[in-house]
């Protein structure tokens, strides 16, 4: 979804080990705020049984440099049996509130950064 105004944007998957959304652009090649696979500008972002990745370089932050699986930006984003996989810097709190249960945040430095609470 790019462009458009919404209440609410919710994602609902089949499990992390199911689905899941990928790509793979290095924030070496386009700057950390760039290179995110997901970028949520919604508040009250609901995401469930879905993965989010970004496997640039394969994970390897000494290559790929920041790798942000997804990007939050919007408030009270919930994630309910999510999986978010990446390199360096994989999850992106913004400023606000973000919920999690039961699920898996993996990266190989600085997993999740922001100053979200």
């Amino acid at each position: 979804i790019k462009n458009t105004v919404a209440q609410q944007v919710i994602f609902l998957g089949s499990g992390a080990h199911n689905t899941l959304i990928i790509y793979d652009i290095p924030g070496a090649k386009v700057g950390t705020f760039s290179s995110w696979t997901v970028l949520v500008e919604s508040n009250d972002f609901i995401a469930e049984n879905i993965a989010f990745a970004n496997n640039a370089s394969n994970y390897d932050d000494r290559v790929a440099g920041q790798s942000v699986a997804l990007d939050i930006r919007g408030d009270k984003a919930t994630l309910r049996w999510c999986s978010v996989y990446g390199a360096q810097d994989t999850l992106y709190t913004g400023l606000d509130r973000v919920y999690f249960y039961q699920s898996y945040i993996n990266g190989s430095a600085d997993s999740i950064f922001g100053h979200g609470s």
